[in-house]
């Protein structure tokens, strides 16, 4: 693990120790904190966030089950490293899903969420040049979930939330070379929304994950 303490903070936030602690680290992993293949030392994560060695132990084993972290026999625990298969089963099912999404939204989207759309979209393209990774997710995840809520469908909006973690996390590794394009690619979706053209929205989504899928996939994503 990276000798540096940017990024860690006491734990304070209420609730169950591990499971805040638990919510702090998989945080951590998905902004980039922990690194891709870091090692993670119990002691050295405890002594920074304030808390025993229990909490961290119980919150490393509902990461790896959640497949954030990989626990090693007698090595220790890892921020697990995804392999191309995993990389192509998560775009595959969110491409699939955030097509449809778009095509309902084309069809049920309001004048007031298009409003504020369109706000969110005038953030996101002048931040898009930034080095601020969480700013650039955040605003991602923001443009993309309303498009997923104004779908107005519950059983889609619950599935793609069940990825987003891993998506965020997908993303925030190639969030600073990818911004660009990807909000370009976000206005023209923006646009096909607009003009309630189910069809090109679907489409347009449709390429612009899977390029984002295939970013990562070409830095983090050898062959399994």
């Amino acid at each position: 693990m990276s000798d540096g303490s940017a990024g860690w903070r006491p734990v304070s936030r209420p609730g169950p120790l591990r499971e805040t602690v638990r919510e702090t680290l998989e945080d951590m992993i998905v902004h980039g904190v922990l690194g891709v293949g870091e090692r993670l030392r119990e002691e050295t994560m405890a002594e920074r966030l304030q808390v025993s060695r229990q909490p961290i132990r119980e919150a490393l084993q509902h990461l790896a089950q959640d497949g954030f972290v990989d626990l090693r026999q007698g090595r220790g625990a890892y921020v697990h490293v995804p392999t191309r298969q995993e990389i192509d089963d998560v775009f595959q099912v969110r491409t699939v899903l955030e097509a449809q999404a778009a095509r309902l939204a084309a069809q049920r989207m309001t004048e007031p969420t298009l409003r504020e759309l369109n706000e969110m979209y005038e953030r996101g393209a002048a931040a898009a040049g930034g080095v601020d990774t969480r700013v650039l997710v955040d605003l991602n995840h923001s443009f993309h979930a309303l498009i997923i809520r104004s779908a107005g469908n519950t059983v889609l909006t619950d599935v793609l939330a069940g990825l987003q973690k891993r998506i965020d996390w997908y993303f925030a590794v190639v969030a600073v070379k990818r911004a660009p394009a990807s909000w370009e690619q976000h206005e023209r979706i923006l646009k096909a929304l607009t003009d309630r053209d189910e069809q090109r929205a679907a489409e347009l989504m449709t390429d612009h994950v899977s390029q984002t899928g295939a970013a990562f996939a070409e830095r983090f994503g050898p062959e399994a």
